[in-house]
């Protein structure tokens, strides 16, 4: 017989914590709430069940469109007496963002980029 409690992975747990995530919900968030497993046990499960880690990925992906609606609208509500605030805030939401789906809301750095040069040739001259 396992020793220790018996898992309360279910699919439908699962769904249900995806789609906290994808409303801007964080894993410690969910987990305070009483329907919900501990972190820790969200975490063995990631690591445990590929179908729960993959469609918690897609949730990641999705949540940084939250984060992404959040800086418009602190953005179109600022005012002057506000901005201040609102910077740090719209600041940390892009970092998240960054975090969340790096190809999308990340730093690009073209490493590829090329040079092209012209050599000019005089005729009149013995050299170059």
């Amino acid at each position: 017989m396992p020793a220790g409690r018996p898992s309360s992975y279910t699919e439908k747990k699962t769904d249900e914590i995806c789609a906290l995530i994808t409303q801007g919900k964080s894993v410690l968030e969910i987990s305070k709430r009483k329907d919900m497993p501990v972190q820790d046990t969200i975490y063995k499960w990631l690591a445990r069940y590929p179908e729960f880690a993959e469609k918690y990925t897609r949730a990641r992906e999705c949540q940084s469109e939250v984060y992404a609606q959040e800086i418009l609208n602190i953005a179109d509500a600022s005012t002057p007496e506000t901005y201040q605030v609102d910077r740090l805030r719209i600041d940390a939401r892009k970092w998240k963002a960054s975090k969340l789906a790096p190809k999308k809301w990340g730093d690009r750095l073209d490493v590829n980029a090329t040079v092209a040069s012209t050599v000019v040739l005089n005729p009149d001259a013995d050299e170059l």
